[in-house]
């Protein structure tokens, strides 16, 4: 042996003595983490009382599947506990997550979209009393290190949560200026995240938009773990990964799958939107979704477009609607809405895609909860 081969040797044996034995393992298990419950009974029993601080929850879907908005229910929640919560908003503007909070407490919409001073002031008083941290990424050029520190320092020992929406625009310190693909900037953020929850005691929970192949042109029976293969650093980060899907045969009914859960059972449930209040509720399964189980054909692409718009929902544009509808048939959707523009029946102006705001009436057919409508005259 050499003299290198015989350095190296010496180096893997110093190495190897600083390892942790079997035995030192086993008494060290358990008491990592605190559990915090969610309020959504079937996460909960999920994760057997609640996601674990130290850990990593993704929740991944479509546009307009509603990841947004469980994200901040779960951080009004969590904070109104009493957990330290801070929220980064790197996709939507501070200011939205703010409005869709204010909701939650039963402000309207409206009225602080408006700038209402009343609204203003009573949800400015709401929020100033509760362990509450928001922060614009780009307005105020933070990092998720930076935030999460910030926490940390704040919670001071207590568990605490942070909230990143999305994993696709957040940044790390190591993301840089560089020039990177957007995968490796998923890999390093998510990297990022999951070595912050550990080593400050974090439950973290971002959000994440899946491949374009489990929702655009594809089939609800795309494997919901395969939707985050742009990026593997999310599906092996990640403790718990969570994807959304709207409805396509009822208006502000999401599926929720769960395709993966290192703390519990994988159970899949069903989330009902309340719009007023941009708040979710556990419900039962659709009997419609159970006839689909069982090889019932789904509804036209015409019913599944109105469906998505139904309860005032709008969309950025065609594509974004495809989306909401569940997928399916590019073209065919595509046609669909159309057709259903050329007819009045929808409004599309320059970033919004809507129901007509008037002059539509939806007449409900058995088996579907729109088919068609029709104009006066």
């Amino acid at each position: 042996m050499n003299e290198a081969e015989q350095a190296l040797s010496e180096a893997r044996a110093s190495a190897a003595e600083g390892w942790k034995t079997p035995a030192e393992r086993a008494r060290g298990l358990g008491a990592r983490g605190a559990r915090l419950p969610t309020g959504l009974a079937t996460l909960d029993r999920a994760t057997r009382g609640g996601p674990m601080t130290g850990r990593v929850l993704v929740v991944g879907g479509a546009p307009g599947a509603g990841k947004t908005a469980l994200l901040v229910q779960l951080a009004h929640g969590y904070a109104g506990q009493g957990h330290p919560v801070a929220v980064l908003a790197a996709d939507e503007e501070a200011d939205g997550l703010l409005i869709r909070w204010g909701q939650q407490g039963g402000l309207s919409r409206e009225a602080l979209e408006a700038g209402d001073e009343e609204a203003r002031s009573v949800l400015g008083a709401r929020v100033e009393t509760l362990p509450f941290l928001l922060v614009d990424a780009e307005e105020d050029d933070a990092t998720v290190e930076d935030v999460a520190e910030e926490l940390a320092r704040r919670a001071a020992g207590r568990p605490a949560v942070l909230f990143v929406d999305s994993l696709q625009s957040a940044r790390a310190r190591s993301t840089g200026p560089d020039m990177m693909t957007p995968r490796e900037r998923i890999d390093r953020v998510m990297r990022t995240l999951r070595a912050l929850a550990q080593r400050n005691r974090l439950l973290v929970v971002a959000t994440s938009e899946v491949s374009r192949g489990s929702y655009a042109g594809g089939s609800w029976q795309v494997n919901d773990l395969a939707a985050f293969k742009e990026s593997g650093g999310i599906e092996y980060g990640a403790s718990m990964a969570l994807v959304m899907r709207c409805s396509s045969h009822e208006a502000n009914l999401f599926e929720v799958g769960m395709p993966k859960n290192r703390l519990g059972p994988r159970l899949g449930f069903w989330l009902s939107l309340d719009p007023e209040r941009a708040t979710f509720h556990e419900v039962d399964a659709p009997e419609r979704s159970r006839q689909d189980a069982t090889g019932a054909p789904p509804l036209p692409p015409r019913e599944r477009v109105l469906a998505a718009l139904a309860g005032g929902r709008t969309f950025p544009n065609r594509n974004a609607l495809v989306a909401g509808a569940g997928g399916g048939n590019r073209q065919r959707m595509l046609g669909a809405i159309a057709a259903l523009v050329d007819e009045g029946v929808i409004e599309e102006t320059p970033g919004c895609v809507r129901l007509a705001p008037s002059g539509f009436e939806p007449v409900p057919v058995p088996g579907s909860p729109y088919r068609g409508g029709n104009r006066e005259p």
